[in-house]
């Protein structure tokens, strides 16, 4: 997979909002009066992610209860997926 768009939070020290900095304690961009700044940008991931997994799923209809129990079910589902790439410290964010 190649330019995946990826969101992540940035503290800009170069942009015209006072001093602002992360604040280690609360692990947000913080100016020096206390303003807390929650700022995102989007940006194509660098080179080109791997990906390999597998994924199950199980649905089951219980119709032979007697009623009212005779409605239910259930569903399942297991995923796993892993994802390499030398150029990204987090190569799949958001992803299950």
């Amino acid at each position: 997979m190649e330019n995946q768009v990826v969101s992540e939070t940035v503290c800009p020290s170069d942009w015209d909002l006072g001093t602002v900095s992360v604040d280690p304690a609360l692990n947000e961009c913080v100016d020096s009066d206390g303003t807390i700044y929650n700022i995102t940008r989007n940006r194509a991931t660098n080179g080109v992610t791997k990906l390999t997994g597998w994924e199950v799923a199980y649905s089951q209809a219980f119709d032979f209860l007697p009623a009212p129990f005779d409605g239910l079910g259930v569903m399942a589902n297991a995923t796993f997926l892993d994802a390499s790439n030398e150029l990204e410290a987090t190569p799949l964010a958001g992803h299950s």
